[in-house]
């Protein structure tokens, strides 16, 4: 008799357990929301971003790329574009901006049919590059999402349970015409600042006010990491807790990274493909 009334008590406890968690059905959302996150380098400016079953893609979707800057390892590039792991299940594909070192319509294109869950958020200059290829395929085109935020402007957008902001920072006074893009993306519980081919001076970092968002992990061209004038800005105006260092020429890799170092020595340097890095 003692038996049967343990298991029933057992039972009972089981039951009663599973009737709170659905009862209290967000705090299987907080705890989704304190995972770890990974942050994978694919090459140049591109990386796989992930907390559990969260995934996006900044910049990673490119072929051919620029001269003298890392490109998709062959081996990955064709996983990336069918969307295969670690690619597969991808939520959200961003663009900072339409150079071939970043953007490759077709890539881009080719991801979103092999993946039927995936949506493109990018500037006019990015997505009409990549609708071009999708004339005949509204399924596709809903997939495409078009913003151009302006001046200090912020456009909030959400996929599933990651967050979004998007926000335009000047890729340099001589190519103010390119629609280069910042993103802070939300997930895990933790936020990414994506800052493109970013030029941005001490007045443009004031008005876009980074360092009020918490920033958990920056993901930072190198050349505002080499020198003590380039460090006082993202100390300052971005005041990330942590710092990988991107769009490193894979031949000049080791003098960039001596030099970044010695201004910040706890950086992470996005150098070998698909390294992986959880915070």
């Amino acid at each position: 008799m003692k038996k049967i009334s343990t298991r029933s008590n057992l039972l009972l406890a089981g039951l009663t357990l599973a009737a709170t968690l659905f009862a209290h059905g967000g705090q299987a959302q907080v705890d989704a929301d304190h995972l770890p996150l990974e942050i994978t380098y694919v090459a140049n400016e591109g990386f796989l971003i992930q907390s559990g079953d969260q995934k996006v893609l900044i910049d990673a979707l490119f072929r051919e790329g620029v001269a003298g800057y890392a490109t998709v390892p062959p081996t990955w590039r064709d996983k990336l574009e069918i969307a295969q792991a670690p690619f597969d299940g991808v939520d959200l594909i961003l663009v900072s901006h339409f150079h071939a070192d970043h953007l490759d319509p077709q890539s881009v294109a080719r991801h979103l049919e092999n993946n039927p869950d995936a949506v493109l958020i990018s500037s006019p200059q990015v997505t009409e590059r990549v609708l071009a290829a999708f004339l005949d395929k509204p399924d596709v085109q809903r997939r495409i999402r078009t913003v151009a935020p302006q001046g200090s402007e912020r456009i909030r957008q959400t996929v599933g349970r990651i967050g979004l902001e998007v926000m335009h920072v000047t890729h340099g006074a001589s190519r103010a015409s390119i629609q280069n893009l910042g993103q802070i993306v939300t997930l895990g519980g933790k936020k990414v600042l994506h800052i493109g081919d970013s030029e941005a001076t001490a007045e443009d970092f004031r008005r876009l006010q980074l360092a009020k968002e918490s920033i958990d992990v920056a993901l930072l061209p190198f050349w505002y990491l080499t020198d003590l004038e380039s460090a006082t800005l993202v100390k300052k105006y971005i005041h990330p807790k942590h710092i990988i260092a991107m769009h490193i020429p894979p031949a000049e890799a080791d003098k960039w990274t001596r030099r970044i170092r010695d201004v910040f020595p706890d950086a992470t340097i996005a150098a070998v493909p698909m390294a992986k890095k959880s915070f």
